[in-house]
């Protein structure tokens, strides 16, 4: 630094001048960091960058770099196909949240408490406390499950999913009909409307809204195979559910 200083490359002390210039030149190089053309002439000028997750060896990575350039080989649009990074190990060894959680005292909450219409799902133990956002979530019809028929709603919050579990349970209460468990309670439960009762689990933890929906996606394309399911394509957002209905 001593040295820059009094060649003149680079002062130890920058001025207000030079600190804009720096932060611009950041900025811009930040927008296309990963085309390389201006400084390495062999390699294709990139119009834009697709992320893949790590695999080892990169090989996921490798075989969609070939395979873009064997797509792309005559044409002006290129993407170059970049590694994500994995997740850090520190990341797995430490305990953000080291303080022990406080206990539930939410009168009506349907992952800690049995209420007149929740039931608790306690045979798959919770790893997330209810005020733990960002997370995927499951709802099963125990009416359907006495009749041997498998009925789930998948969901997911990027709230606090107490909170949004206590807007289904609001929604039963003031038999809103807007709500897929009360649709579900007016056409397959109408004789059995006051016996009714609803087992709730959270499924999995999410760092991002791309992946929770994706995660919401798949869970939503696994349970209609497996038996019935109660989301449907008038929620918003949600993935759209096809639904063949015949009346005589």
């Amino acid at each position: 630094m001593v040295e820059n200083d009094l060649n003149g490359s680079k002062p130890m002390y920058r001025n207000k001048d030079r600190i804009i210039s720096d932060r611009l030149q950041r900025g811009k190089g930040r927008v296309d960091w990963w085309n390389a053309k201006d400084q390495l002439k062999d390699i294709p000028t990139y119009s834009s960058v697709l992320f893949v997750p790590p695999t080892p060896g990169s090989q996921l990575a490798k075989r969609m770099q070939a395979k873009e350039q064997v797509l792309n080989m005559d044409g002006q649009t290129r993407i170059r196909i970049m590694e994500a990074p994995g997740i850090k190990l520190k990341n797995m060894l430490i305990n953000k949240n080291p303080y022990p959680t406080l206990p539930c005292h939410k009168h009506e909450c349907p992952l800690c408490k049995s209420t007149a219409f929740s039931d608790p799902n306690h045979q798959k133990t919770s790893k997330f406390h209810c005020t733990t956002p960002w997370v995927g979530y499951k709802i099963s019809c125990n009416l359907c499950k006495e009749e041997g028929v498998l009925a789930v709603y998948e969901g997911e919050s990027g709230r606090p999913v107490v909170t949004r579990l206590c807007e289904h349970i609001t929604a039963l209460k003031s038999n809103n009909a807007e709500n897929p468990l009360v649709k579900h309670l007016e056409k397959d439960h109408k004789e059995n409307k006051n016996k009714f009762k609803f087992a709730f689990e959270t499924t999995e933890r999410f760092r991002d809204p791309l992946t929770r929906q994706a995660d919401e996606g798949l869970r939503i394309e696994a349970s209609a195979k497996l038996g019935k399911i109660l989301n449907s394509k008038s929620e918003f957002h949600h993935p759209p559910i096809g639904r063949v209905e015949i009346r005589k």
